[in-house]
């Protein structure tokens, strides 16, 4: 009987030792788990971690252009082709022009890696020769692009006149003259004098092809019987008008000195508000910074159609910078901002792809032609024109389209170039 139960005494003795040892491993092996899942729940909230996990969830994000999301900053030339670049811009004096010569844009573009340089050159004959030597990029227009024959292709459009080109009538010399019908009646009167009445313009300029375009739409504004003041920019032709002896009867001038002569009390004829789509501004790169560097040329147009983009938003900044610009007052500057239409990265790139600027050049070309300004009209139109170059502008542009189209759709046909681009208040 003692035999039995010390058996017994001694499996219950056994028995509990084995629970007792499993508690213990289940407790322990339950906290080595609890201290392995903190320390893994501490190493995931590292920065390190997160990006990886980020990149492993996305393994393409990496390679995602920077330039997809427009409210980043914008890559440099170096950050995305390896090298920095020097760019040169030849201009004039017209206010379409203002932005290139902003001291904010120009900083901008050194903050893509890109060297620039703008200069005025007056002389658009000269200008053109000096494509592809001494510069890279010029403004222009399609009347003068076609005339001078320039060594280059529009990759971009700036702007169409609408009222910033005029024929201005000297009303402080010429009281009655008041209108375009009292001038064709006045050459009409004074041709046989020998005392001939001037008219001053801008020499291989917008200015001579709008003058040669009011000739073929008015037949009875007969120009050529003036006596003609030829100069080379219209800052040249409004210092003739405020000065000169001899008081030219009529001049062809450019913003801002078409607002600058109402200002004074002159009276424009007619402007080339009621001829739409006339006087086109375009830029023009030299076909060796296209073989050598387009992507310098592709940066340059997105910082610029960058500022455009804002100035459609809030056009405040362009308004005091064209006064500036212009010397004239802050008003006056809205003034000339009414009378251009400034193309946003979208709607020149339509331009250059769906046959609209090659319609505008021919009909142009068709009027130099007729007017013995050049020989033959163009065949090939791809050969003055390259579209690629344009592509990265207006992909940021459309990202904004999308980000605005359903709340404030008119904003978004603004950023697409449909109606006035640039809204005064």
């Amino acid at each position: 009987m003692s035999t039995v139960l010390y058996f017994l005494v001694n499996q219950v003795i056994l028995t509990m030792h084995e629970k007792t040892e499993n508690v213990l491993l289940t407790a322990l092996f339950s906290s080595l788990g609890l201290l392995f899942g903190a320390l893994y729940w501490f190493y995931s909230q590292t920065p390190a971690f997160v990006a990886q996990s980020g990149a492993a969830a996305n393994p393409d994000r990496d390679r995602t252009p920077a330039v997809s999301d427009p409210t980043r900053e914008n890559p440099s030339v170096q950050d995305l082709f390896g090298r920095s670049a020097k760019l040169t811009l030849l201009g004039d004096t017209f206010s379409g022009q203002s932005l290139l010569r902003d001291s904010k844009f120009q900083r901008e573009l050194i903050t893509a890696d890109i060297e620039f340089t703008y200069e005025n050159e007056l002389d658009q004959v000269v200008r053109a020769r000096r494509l592809g030597k001494e510069a890279d990029l010029i403004v222009t227009t399609l009347d003068q692009y076609l005339q001078q024959q320039p060594e280059g292709k529009i990759v971009g459009l700036i702007s169409r006149s609408a009222g910033a080109d005029a024929l201005v009538l000297n009303t402080r010399d010429y009281p009655e003259l008041t209108s375009m019908r009292q001038l064709a009646q006045l050459i009409e009167t004074t041709a046989a004098d020998e005392y001939q009445l001037s008219f001053a313009y801008a020499g291989d300029s917008p200015s001579e092809y709008m003058a040669t375009v009011l000739e073929v739409r008015h037949p009875e504004l007969n120009l050529s019987q003036l006596r003609p003041q030829r100069y080379q920019d219209a800052s040249e032709v409004w210092q003739a008008l405020k000065t000169s002896s001899s008081s030219p009867v009529a001049v062809m001038l450019r913003d801002p000195y078409v607002t600058r002569a109402v200002e004074r009390g002159y009276t424009v004829a007619v402007s080339s508000e009621t001829l739409p789509d006339t006087i086109v501004s375009v830029v023009v790169a030299s076909d060796r910074i296209l073989e050598k560097n387009p992507q310098a040329v592709s940066v340059f147009l997105e910082v610029y159609y960058r500022h455009i983009d804002n100035d459609v938003r809030d056009s405040d900044k362009l308004q005091t910078l064209v006064a500036r610009d212009g010397s004239i007052e802050a008003e006056a500057g809205a003034t000339v901002l009414e009378h251009i239409d400034f193309f946003t990265a979208l709607e020149a790139q339509s331009w250059l792809i769906d046959g609209r600027l090659g319609e505008r050049i021919r009909k142009t070309a068709a009027l130099l032609s007729m007017s013995g300004q050049i020989n033959r009209t163009p065949r090939n139109l791809d050969l003055l024109m390259d579209a690629q170059v344009i592509e990265l502008a207006a992909h940021n542009t459309q990202v904004l389209v999308e980000l605005v189209e359903t709340e404030n759709p008119e904003l978004a046909d603004r950023f697409k170039g449909l109606g006035s681009t640039v809204q005064t208040r």
